[in-house]
């Protein structure tokens, strides 16, 4: 196949250096389709000449858009295309989604949205984990991990009065923005990482803490779940990674089972790895083509 991957276009470079999560997926699947013998092109911009240049001048199998912005311009020109929302899951986000999907004939990709209907050329589509970097190692007893930009649907500050008065415990929040959080001697924050260096902390945190409820598949609850990190997350996120390998009684989490992050990680390894989240792509793929 001969395929056209769109990114967000807003600044971050694909691969991104440390922070970019749409990036990353965009990154992950074009590794995986060039390792597998496809031609893919990545557009990471917002100019539409250039991007409808490109596509006059190309004869692409599947474009594949990440990013709102793209949508309107295909859309316009009636040139078919798949679609990846990124949306907080289908309660928070289906608004913002149906009205692209009544537009030209193109499949919508969901990321993780279990409390849906999979309809006609709509496709479910879960993130992953690359396990050459995430993976568990002895653990540091009671330290705590919390990872993404500082935005109030993250839930940091909930996070950090769950830890901050736990003089045993240390917390580390890494991403951008997080410096405000530390408030106690046993908080530690970090604007960025390359993903080489954070993938040391996930490996070595004992529990992993996500409580945002607008996430439809975060990335880092994969990699959470890759490295054996025993995973605190709210009801939502649970929902999406699977309630068996999850803890959302936040306020007791000292008390989850000291083998959910073995379970989660054996979990992760079977299904969520990026080579099988490309042969699901790829079976999408196909099954795109075969309907036009």
């Amino acid at each position: 196949m001969n395929v056209l991957i769109v990114g967000p276009g807003c600044g971050v470079p694909i691969p991104p250096i440390g922070w970019g999560g749409i990036e990353k997926v965009a990154w992950k699947h074009c590794e995986y389709l060039r390792e597998n013998g496809h031609i893919v092109i990545i557009y990471n911009d917002r100019n539409r000449e250039s991007f409808l240049n490109l596509i006059k001048n190309n004869q692409f199998d599947i474009i594949h858009v990440h990013e709102d912005w793209a949508n309107d311009v295909l859309s316009s020109q009636n040139i078919p295309y798949v679609f990846t929302s990124h949306s907080g899951g289908w309660a928070f986000g289906w608004h913002i989604v149906e009205p692209v999907c009544q537009k030209a004939p193109f499949a919508a990709l969901f990321t993780g949205m279990y409390n849906k209907t999979v309809r006609e050329n709509k496709f479910e589509i879960w993130n992953g984990a690359d396990s050459k970097y995430f993976f568990p190692e002895e653990k540091e007893k009671n330290m705590c991990l919390a990872v993404g930009l500082d935005q109030p649907r993250k839930k940091f500050d909930l996070i950090v009065d769950l830890i901050k008065d736990k003089k045993d415990f240390k917390l580390y929040i890494i991403g951008p923005g997080t410096e405000r959080l530390k408030i106690s001697d046993n908080i530690f924050t970090m604007p960025n990482l390359p993903e080489e260096e954070l993938a040391s902390y996930f490996r070595r945190s004992e529990y992993f803490f996500h409580l945002a409820e607008a996430e439809a598949d975060a990335l880092v609850v994969r990699e959470a779940a890759m490295a054996g990190c025993k995973m605190i997350l709210s009801d939502y996120c649970a929902q999406t990674v699977g309630k068996e390998i999850s803890w959302t009684d936040v306020n007791n989490f000292e008390l989850c089972p000291d083998n959910l992050g073995e379970l989660a990680h054996k979990m992760a390894k079977e299904n969520f790895t990026w080579e099988k989240v490309g042969e699901r792509l790829v079976e999408i793929y196909n099954e795109v083509l075969k309907r036009r």
